[in-house]
This record gives C-alpha cells, structure tokens and sequence, in this order.
C-alpha cells in the first residue's frame, strides 16, 4: 500500500498522494498499441491472464482485494479464506510481500508461499507485489533493480506449487520521477526477471507518484521495451496528479487507457489523513466502465491510523483469530466489486450554464459559468475547454473559472466548456465568443494579485493584495475575488484560508471607469 497524502512529502507511515506541475491532459503521440498486443486478433494470449481487449485493454482477471500479511503474527495469521469464499466478486488478491532478504520482518518465504498456495487453492488468481517499506514512492533506480533482484532470487520457490503474476513493486516513484527515467528504471528492472526466471506472464507497473501519476506513466510505456506490461494506478481520497496540477480525476485514466495496454486499479480506499479533493468513489467507477479490474484495499493488514480492513479482527489486534466477520468497512470495497459501482452511468451531465468571458488580454480569455450537474451515479468529474472546437485544457469539476492564454492579438474565437462524469459521457459544449485586444490595448490587465505565498498547510490564513496596474487615464471602480473554493471577497485587500488540500485558482477581476474587465489569475498549492 501506498501512503503520501501530502503533496512533495512522502509518509512513511500512510500512503496516499501528492504533486505540482502543469501539463495538458493529452498523451504523447507516440503512445500505440504494441504489435504484441494487436495479436489478439489471431487468438494469441499472453501469460497468465491475458493481455485484455484492443479496445480498453481491461486486465483479464477478476476483481478482488488486497492482502498484507508480512507486517503481522510472524507471517503465521489465519488469512480469513472461510469468510472471503462467501463473497463471489473477489476473484483475485494481490499480495503484498515484505522482502525477508533485508531481515527487517519475521515473516519468512516459506509464509509467503503459504500465503500464495492457500490463495491458489481456494481457486483466486493471485498476484505478488514486492513491497519494500523504506521504498514506497523511492525514485532511487536501485530500489526497482532491487525487486527485480529478489524476484530472480524468490520466483522459483515461491511458484513452485502455484501460478502469480508479478506486481514488480509496490508504487515505485515519487511525483518528480520523469517518463525517461521510470521506461529506464523499468525497462532494466524487467530484463533482470526476464532474463533470470522462466516467468513469461504480464508484470504489473504500479504507476509513479506512489500510483498516481497516470499522465507520466502513459508517455512512459512507449519506451518500455517490454510488451507483456499491466499498468497499475492506486486511488485514495489523498490522490494526486502532479503532471495535471490536481487532484486526482476520473478522466485520468483515459490518458492510460489509450496506450492500449491492460490496466487495472491495484488499489483503492475511502481513507486519507490529507483528503486532496479526489473523488475515490467516482474514479473507481470510472475504472469500472472502462473495464479495468479493481482491487480494494485491504481484506486486513491495513496499519493507518483509521484502519481500512474488511475483515475482524483486525490481525494487529489479534493473531489466533480463526474465523472472521466483515467490518463496518466491508461493504465500502465490496460494493465497488463485480457488478458494483456505476459502470452503467450512460446519463451525461448538464452543460455549464451562463458561460461569459470575465476578461481579456492581448493573448488571454477568462471565463466563469455555473457548475453542470450530473444524475447518472458516476458523479461530476471535469470540465473540457475547447478553443474554436479544439481541445485546449481541462478543470477539475468543482471550479468554474479559467483562462485561456498562449491566444493572439486581436482574434476573435469560439470557447467552449463541457462536463464530463465520472464515466466519461460529456455534455454539449456551452459556447462564447470572445476577442482578445490589440496590442497595445487598454485591455492589459488592470490589477494583479500580490499573494503573501503560493503554497499553504491547510488551515493557514494567506493575505492578497491588489496591484494596481490601469494606467494613466484609467482608473478601478471595481474588485472581485474568486478563491477557488466557493468562496468570494470584494476590495483591495483579503484574507483566505483553505480547509482541504489541494489545488486553487484565485482569481482577481478588476474592473475601470469604462467598465472594461480583466482577471488576473494565481494558484495557491495546499498540503
């Protein structure tokens, strides 16, 4: 499991999410279909499980829960198979295992193959991820070249009764961990276990960011040489897109989905000390209807401090348990399994409404609208702003400002927004025209912000100022703010305190004695 749930700062101590540079929600060019792949349309099929469809490319086992046995009992713990057999949806478990060649745990490999033959047995597809404590979220290559080592070490004892498929590590990567580096990490790491083991099947790569930067992980797949790959993201209430600059979002995963290659959720849970603002409930769905497989954590071995574990006891708690119940939490995973969640979300949401241009530069478009909604079950995820019918960027659903810039001189466009769900239906675009000034005009922007700072803790009081920049001739009869988080002010001065982490965009529209408008636009980063 995965726990960073403060952006740039990995806990070692919960695992859930982070970030902080922009980038548009687009994939490289160059991302395709590998020729491997496409051989599914002569009944060719890859190691254990498949390599999925060519449209979507699901991961082709079931949906099923995470284990994490090594960290407690000395490895001996009777892992709940009576009560989990009474659930048909789980059909797979991932287990995540200590490496014992660091002599850090009690647990031994003979646990570890218990844990694997008992799972094989009770007829679950299993997977195995490495899970190196000291290394959730290392961007240090030697960590991956590390389970790559172990596995050339393990995989024979371990599979000597039972089939696996290979989770290489458990969220290798931090947030700055760039697409050259993981393909090259990677792409040594998968050698070493291709060329020291007999495994042929699909080996999982847990996206970086501890599982969460879905934009990095689709530019970097096309340099992995490999082709046998499942690509992993992990969802947490915490998650975090540094590449987009916000917090995790449905539509994030169409950006992996579109590399063609298998994917699944490795991980998902509805606890976080530090709440993003991502909607773990709808980006599960989403992977849903996507297809993707999804697997909840954790059937029992969670250590955070508000436990997500589905089975009683709790094996912290207890170790001679032998038999168990489901816990107040069961159900919030459990749901989310099989023919759960909202794969059938057809509804698309309203288009925004009462869209107006709230200023203009010279190479610049604000807007502001009133948020859509959504009845369908998947919940609101996203806006898409086009420019003259072209995708240009994207915001996340709970704001309804934005600029458009990088736009010439005195040129009229088309801008649109539309919503889109969770399951990814969009709405139709609500559109305006706007032109942007002439160089030189007056249109420059009359007032910008002077913020005391641009990244925060939750709670803390930020001040903003206004700078006067109209001009001689002009003069400001106006003030409004937009925080970005519901929250409005008027004047020249203001202060502002966020209760939630995540990502803002304060806008400032200032308006003259000719009742011309502009708006000046800053991001505040709260951890």
């Amino acid at each position: 499991m995965a726990r960073n749930d403060t952006p740039e700062l990995e806990s070692n101590t919960d695992h859930r999410s982070d970030g902080t540079t922009p980038r548009r929600n687009t994939v490289s060019p160059t991302l395709r279909r590998r020729s491997v792949l496409q051989a599914l349309g002569t009944g060719v099929a890859f190691g254990l499980f498949g390599v999925g469809s060519t449209s979507g490319a699901p991961a082709s086992f079931g949906d099923g829960v995470n284990l994490q046995p090594s960290y407690f009992c000395d490895g001996d713990q009777n892992l709940g198979w009576g009560l989990m057999n009474q659930y048909p949806d789980i059909q797979t478990v991932r287990i995540e295992i200590e490496p014992f060649s660091f002599n850090e745990i009690a647990t031994t490999r003979d646990d570890a193959k218990r844990w694997i033959d008992e799972a094989a047995s009770h007829g679950y597809d299993v997977i195995a991820s490495y899970h190196h404590y000291p290394d959730n979220g290392s961007a240090d290559s030697q960590a991956l070249q590390s389970a790559a080592d172990w596995w050339v070490e393990q995989y024979d004892y371990l599979t000597q009764d039972s089939s696996i498929t290979i989770n290489m590590m458990n969220e290798w990567g931090d947030h700055t961990v760039t697409a050259g580096q993981y393909a090259s990490a990677y792409n040594d790491a998968i050698s070493t276990v291709r060329d020291g083991t007999d495994y042929t099947g699909p080996i999982v790569c847990d996206a970086p960011g501890w599982g969460q930067e879905t934009h990095r992980l689709a530019d970097a797949v096309s340099q992995i040489d490999d082709d046998d790959l499942i690509l992993s993201v992990h969802v947490y209430p915490s998650g975090w897109n540094q590449e987009a600059n916000e917090a995790l979002q449905p539509a994030h995963l169409d950006i992996v989905d579109e590399t063609g290659y298998p994917c699944m959720i490795g991980e998902f849970g509805n606890w976080a000390a530090n709440p993003s603002g991502a909607d773990w409930s709808a980006i599960v769905d989403h992977a849903k209807s996507l297809g993707w497989p999804v697997i909840g954590w954790a059937w029992n071995g969670d250590g955070s401090d508000d436990p997500m574990n589905m089975s009683s006891p709790y094996w912290g708690n207890d170790c001679g348990a032998t038999s168990y119940s489901a816990s107040s939490y069961f159900n919030v995973v459990y749901d989310k399994l099989g023919s759960g969640g909202s794969g059938d979300d057809t509804t698309a949401p309203s288009s925004p409404s009462n869209l107006s241009v709230t200023g203009t530069t010279n190479s610049s478009v604000s807007l502001g609208w009133d948020g859509a909604t959504d009845t369908g079950g998947s919940g609101l995820s996203q806006y898409v702003i086009t420019v003259d019918g072209s995708r240009d960027h994207t915001v996340s659903a709970g704001t309804t400002r934005t600029t458009v810039s990088g736009l010439s001189a005195g040129t009229s466009y088309e801008i649109g927004v539309r919503a889109v769900d969770g399951a990814g239906n969009e709405s139709t675009a609500a559109t305006v025209t706007a032109t942007t000034a002439e160089n030189g005009d007056s249109a420059e922007l009359l007032a910008e912000i002077a913020s005391s700072t641009t990244t925060a803790a939750v709670d803390e009081r930020i001040t903003f100022q206004v700078e006067d920049t109209s001009g001689s001739g002009q003069w400001i009869t106006a003030l409004d703010w937009a925080f970005g988080d519901g929250t409005t002010a008027t004047g020249w001065w203001n202060e502002h305190a966020y209760d939630a982490a995540g990502t803002y965009t304060v806008a400032l529209t200032a308006t003259d004695n000719e009742d011309d408008t502009t708006t000046h636009e800053v991001t505040i980063t709260v951890s």
